[in-house]
């Protein structure tokens, strides 16, 4: 009789835990297919408004360069969260059914479960690494969304926009249209500027070098028209203008204005160092070591401005 009430309660208690295990399975499932639908919602909506589908504003030799980006972003994001979704949902089930094998661990020979165990861990260890790697990287990119297809970057030197990010893999099509290849393990782990994380506002500046017999006032005046006179810039407040350095050779000057996207504060430093160069020369201004960059990072000698810059239209999802 004892030996019947212990058999029953084992059986009882088995049962509540495959209950249990079945339960957290199924709300882990449904929690997991509410996120996934969100995020590719809020990622196929972003960019099918998206503006700018270009690192720099030029006429593609596609009949229609952003309608064809578009349709091949969103083919990606769904075929990227298809596949996540066949990915994780056996993960959790084999969870699942580990779960609801514990009680009956005890009853299998120490020695073949560990035989099993290791045997499995070494195949996997070594035959599936990187591509377990790539994947899991994959998931947590699609999570914390660090970067999304359409995101304007400066990563490893390039700059690029990001055309596609697959479960393994992310491409990112370089301002000459050259595709950049990343693995997502290595993507992970790398530094980069994201410049419409945010937003798509752009504080774009060039540098530049004058002799000590300059007339400051006259650069000041002819550097703040060549920003103003570029079609890219965008008059939320007047150009800016700072002596950043006196040198023994000259003095480095910076000149910066705004622009609403990347592509647009490409063409504004491009217009600078066009216009600027022309105006210094016709005005008999010499330069020493004529320098110039894309802002890539804020510097630490940026001084403080008015704050008097646009407000943010959030791109974030």
């Amino acid at each position: 009789m004892i030996e019947l009430i212990r058999i029953s309660l084992v059986e009882n208690i088995f049962a509540a835990w495959v209950l249990v295990a079945s339960l957290v399975a199924t709300m882990l499932i449904v929690l997991v297919s509410r996120r996934f639908a969100l995020i590719e919602r809020r990622l196929q909506d972003r960019l099918k408004h998206l503006e700018s589908v270009s690192t720099i504003q030029t006429d593609s030799p596609l009949d229609d360069g952003g309608e064809t980006f578009r349709e091949h972003g969103l083919e990606s994001i769904q075929t990227r969260f298809r596949v996540m979704k066949r990915v994780v949902y056996p993960v959790v089930c084999l969870a699942w059914l580990i779960a609801i094998c514990v009680p009956m661990l005890d009853k299998i020979p120490a020695a073949l479960l560990s035989f099993l165990l290791g045997t499995v861990t070494v195949m996997v260890g070594i035959a599936a690494r990187p591509f377990i790697e790539n994947v899991i990287a994959g998931i947590v990119l699609a999570f914390t969304q660090p970067l999304r297809i359409g995101d304007t970057l400066l990563i490893d030197g390039h700059w690029g926009k990001v055309e596609d990010i697959s479960l393994t893999y992310s491409i990112i099509q370089v301002w000459d249209w050259r595709r950049y290849i990343i693995p997502n393990s290595e993507l992970l782990n790398k530094n980069f500027i994201n410049y419409s994380l945010v937003d798509t506002f752009q504080w774009s500046y060039v540098e530049f070098w004058v002799s000590y017999e300059a007339d400051l006032d006259e650069v000041k005046r002819l550097a703040m028209e060549a920003t103003a006179s570029s079609s890219a810039f965008v008059a939320y407040e007047e150009p800016s203008f700072w002596v950043m350095e006196m040198a023994k050779d000259g003095i480095r000057c910076w000149v910066a204005g705004w622009v609403d996207t990347p592509a647009d504060g490409w063409t504004l430093t491009h217009d600078i160092r066009t216009t600027l160069s022309m105006s210094l020369h016709r005005n008999g201004i010499t330069c020493h070591g004529f320098h110039h960059r894309v802002q890539a990072d804020a510097p630490q000698t940026l001084p403080h401005f008015s704050g008097e810059g646009p407000v943010p239209k959030s791109e974030s999802v």
